[in-house]
């Protein structure tokens, strides 16, 4: 991620320029990318983690919002649980049964539903 997509991020959803930055990033033993992004309303923080996907422990919880990542489209979709999609589009069928939501970008999904 680029200062300039996180200054985009913020700006578009109004998140205050006094925000505690944290990292998730896992358990990595050296630089990664952060390009999952959730905001943390009750703690007024921003949260990075590697992908921002469905497996983010972040993802789904009460007050906490996914403002970037590659699954940021199915947080509020009706067809997901947790980790499926009821409507068993795959996204990563060679590693899993039907319906997993693997590391591909969703933001596509034609099948979206909140």
């Amino acid at each position: 991620m680029t200062f300039e997509r996180l200054q985009q991020i913020i700006e578009e959803n109004n998140i205050p320029h006094n925000v505690q930055l944290q990292s998730d990033s896992g358990w990595e033993c050296c630089e990664t990318e952060m390009d999952g992004v959730y905001y943390d309303a009750g703690g007024n923080r921003l949260i990075f983690t590697q992908e921002g996907d469905v497996h983010d422990e972040w993802f789904g919880q009460n007050g906490v919002y996914i403002l970037n990542g590659l699954n940021k489209k199915c947080q509020g979709c009706k067809h997901l649980s947790r980790d499926c999609c009821e409507l068993k589009r795959n996204y990563d069928q060679d590693t899993f049964g039907d319906g997993y939501i693997g590391n591909k970008d969703t933001s596509d999904c034609k099948d979206f539903e909140n």
